[in-house]
């Protein structure tokens, strides 16, 4: 059994996926690590993927795997399937459009293998080295509130696979569901709420490609108004469930937190899609929104507007 398996989810995406694992073949003979691994699933492409992707993986003695489903599983079910085929103790993830920075692999190994924490997630960036999408600068517990801003992107997030593996057994129909597009938000949660999970300073994967999304909610854009209720509610649904099965009175109260965190960042989500889909009622929202929830924050978003508005 490996340590650590380097997971890619992929469909679709032969030129980026095939440079993204021919890349990554080198770095394992660099490294000289026989503890980390490889593991891509192919979600049934039609462009050739698991062809290109087996040609490569079979000139590299097993540490390479490479499966494919035998139907479309939806981003969701092949986020679940990388657990269900894991030979590992962690699963670091990768999108297929992202390089892993190797620079930090030795130190991450030699972390995880000390701290033994649930999750542990790394800085990121979009589009440029400036200001990192998520992450901190120093290797700290995640504290319940960051647990969205931990775990909205994929790329170099890191699970321990037995307490995944189990949480994922438990409530499968929720990380499964149709329209579920966050199914690593809802795992990470709940092991934040049963142990340890841990900020790693260093970057583990940067952006390389800048690919359309295939995630979809009912065949449309997860982002805008519809897809980000439905997302409000299944991740409720899954909390609520939770909340029910814990047996430590302590862990129910983070749960229970993370439903009110997870409540009050609702405005915000709903915001961000109402700009962007009706234009001309998002002022009306937001001074209501925020004249609904909390006062300090009406006057945190009323100088964002009129900096916006002065300033550009």
């Amino acid at each position: 059994m490996y340590f650590l398996t380097i997971a890619i989810p992929t469909y679709n995406r032969e030129v980026a996926v095939s440079a993204n694992v021919a890349r990554l073949i080198g770095i394992l003979s660099e490294v000289n690590d026989k503890d980390i691994s490889v593991l891509v699933i192919d979600n049934d492409s039609t462009d050739g993927t698991y062809l290109r992707l087996t040609s490569l993986s079979c000139k590299y003695d097993g540490h390479v795997r490479v499966l494919r489903n035998e139907k479309n599983l939806g981003y969701n079910g092949n986020f679940v399937r990388l657990f269900e085929e894991a030979k590992c103790e962690y699963l670091l993830f990768l999108s297929d459009e992202d390089f892993l920075i190797s620079d930090y692999l030795n130190d991450l190994v030699e972390f995880l293998r000390h701290a033994r924490p649930l999750f542990t997630s790394s800085p990121f960036y979009l589009n440029d080295n400036v200001k990192p999408y998520r992450g901190r600068s120093s290797r700290k517990r995640v504290k319940l509130q960051e647990f969205s801003s931990a775990s909205f992107y994929l790329s170099g997030l890191v699970f321990n696979v037995e307490h995944s593996i189990n949480i994922i057994k438990k409530s499968k129909e929720h990380f499964t569901h149709t329209n579920q597009i966050y199914p690593q938000v809802l795992l990470a949660s709940i092991l934040l709420a049963k142990g340890d999970c841990y900020w790693f300073e260093k970057p583990l994967a940067q952006k390389q490609f800048n690919l359309d999304t295939s995630i979809t909610y009912k065949g449309g854009r997860y982002d805008l108004l519809d897809g980000r209720w439905i997302q409000h509610i299944l991740q409720l649904e899954f909390f609520y469930f939770w909340r029910s099965q814990m047996e430590s009175n302590h862990v129910i109260d983070k749960v229970s937190k993370m439903i009110r965190y997870h409540n009050r960042n609702l405005f915000g989500k709903l915001y961000s899609s109402i700009e962007r889909e009706y234009p001309e009622v998002y002022f009306n929202f937001l001074i209501g929104a925020c004249i609904v929830v909390h006062k300090a924050l009406f006057k945190i978003m009323l100088k964002r507007l009129i900096c916006r508005k002065f300033f550009g």
